[in-house]
């Protein structure tokens, strides 16, 4: 049965049998997962999750010529508009819907903030992403954009996003490709396959994005980047792609699958140009596929910087990394190979498809503990006074735990992670961290000490069926 056949697609936790909530022992994890034993976890407390919402407006963020109108009250268009300013591309709208609006039925609005938003913009997509309460009110969202399809020339695409069927946030990101697929892709036309590859990009940093593109061109392979900074063009021609590949495939799994199943696009995983090893796999792998031959051995690029991480400057320091368990592996191999000792790994989810990812994790050191949690610093607080790491490697900028602990903290979203320029920043920044040399003590903590003696686990449960 066609993927794109139904409104909404599968929720994660059915599709993958997705958990986001665990600390403990990987071989626990790992051995549910072969025993087909894998529990549903709920978190009884937590602390500013993000919802579907703000991963579909991420996801959405940064497509040129485009415009989002959250169709809901205007709170839930603010939640968004800190969170992703940086790197945005389309204007966002919200109908404002209000307490009689809810009762009545919010389609007059809806229709008033579509006109409103093309004569103003004129975009070629127009977005549309429900909320919690429009999906009570039940707005005739298909009715609204058949009635304007005559007067607006834009492409209007409704993304589904009820926040009520999953609690896996990456779900926002299946909602908003389900949509494009469904309404942009699936109506235009499908030819002969071109001589380029869809590099599936969701929330990686432009300065990331562009030295991935560059060492693949440079590669003699050519990109078609989706949907991050992409347009409408240029994800109708994800259809007509050699294959695709994800730099984050727990964010771009179902985007990969999608062109798979209903477009014949081969969706290929391959290792994430990360570290000397990881961008020496990336380009093996890359070109395989690709079926083009190239003498690594000659290739200059690599090895100008093989040097880079035999210096062993982390030797006797404990590092906790919180990462894409897409990007991990890669980051962790850095970090061993620099001499540091792996003590904790926070990840956002897991599901029933990692089971060779634990065990890789496993490998770089049998004790390390895993904590899956999106957004639950309590959590983390509490793990990291308990595993006392000297270092704290995360993707974002993670202030909060720094300023909280006073480890030191590095941040891959500053720094970069794909490339070697990102490389020789992250080495240089490790060194300065390291080079300050100061014996953090915290006098007063923001968490009492009845939380920290608890089990991180304390307000997990196992679902009960």
């Amino acid at each position: 049965m066609s993927l794109l056949r139904n409104k909404y697609p599968k929720i994660r936790e059915k599709r993958l049998n997705t958990i986001n909530s665990y600390f403990g022992d990987i071989d626990t994890l790992l051995n549910e997962i072969k025993e087909e034993n894998h529990k549903q976890r709920l978190r009884t407390f937590s602390q500013g999750e993000e919802d579907e919402i703000i991963y579909a407006l991420e996801f959405l963020s940064t497509i040129g010529n485009s415009i989002s109108i959250i169709h809901g009250p205007s709170g839930c268009l603010a939640s968004g508009i800190s969170k992703f300013s940086r790197n945005r591309e389309n204007v966002w709208f919200s109908s404002n819907i209000l307490e009689k609006d809810s009762i009545l039925g919010g389609d007059r609005k809806l229709k008033e903030t579509i006109r409103k938003a093309y004569k103003k913009y004129t975009p070629e997509l127009i977005f549309i992403l429900t909320t919690p309460v429009v999906a009570i009110n039940n707005d005739d969202i298909e009715g609204v954009i058949k009635e304007l399809s005559e007067e607006v020339e834009a492409k209007i695409i409704p993304i589904y996003t009820d926040g009520f069927k999953s609690k896996i946030a990456s779900y926002g990101y299946d909602l908003a490709f389900h949509g494009i697929a469904k309404y942009l892709i699936n109506n235009s036309e499908i030819g002969e396959k071109e001589r380029y590859i869809n590099l599936i990009s969701i929330s990686e940093d432009l300065r990331d994005v562009e030295e991935i593109i560059s060492l693949t061109k440079s590669l003699g392979v050519e990109v078609n980047l989706i949907p991050r900074f992409s347009n409408a063009n240029s994800l109708k021609a994800s259809a007509n792609a050699l294959f695709s590949i994800a730099l984050n495939e727990s964010e771009g799994e179902y985007v990969g699958r999608v062109l798979e199943e209903e477009f014949n696009v081969p969706f290929v995983r391959i290792s994430k140009p990360i570290g000397v090893s990881g961008i020496e796999n990336y380009i093996k792998e890359l070109l395989k596929n690709a079926n083009r031959i190239i003498d690594l051995d000659n290739l200059t690029l690599l090895n100008k910087y093989k040097h880079l991480e035999s210096r062993k400057i982390l030797k006797g320091f404990k590092v906790y990394v919180n990462t894409s368990q897409s990007t991990s592996i890669e980051i962790l191999t850095i970090i061993k190979n620099l001499g540091g000792e792996i003590v904790g790994l926070t990840v956002k989810d897991i599901n029933q498809d990692d089971t060779k990812y634990l065990e890789n994790i496993k490998s770089f050191n049998n004790e390390i503990k895993i904590h899956v949690g999106n957004g639950q610093v309590f959590e983390e607080i509490n793990i990291l006074q308990k595993l006392s790491p000297d270092i704290y490697i995360s993707d974002s900028n993670k202030s909060k735990i720094e300023s909280y602990t006073l480890i030191p903290s590095i941040s891959l979203d500053l720094v970069g992670k794909y490339g070697y320029r990102a490389l020789e920043r992250l080495i240089s920044t490790i060194k300065r961290q390291l080079s300050y040399n100061i014996k953090y003590k915290q006098e007063e903590f923001i968490y009492k000490n009845g939380w920290l003696k608890k089990n991180p686990n304390w307000y997990v449960k196992q679902e009960v069926k």
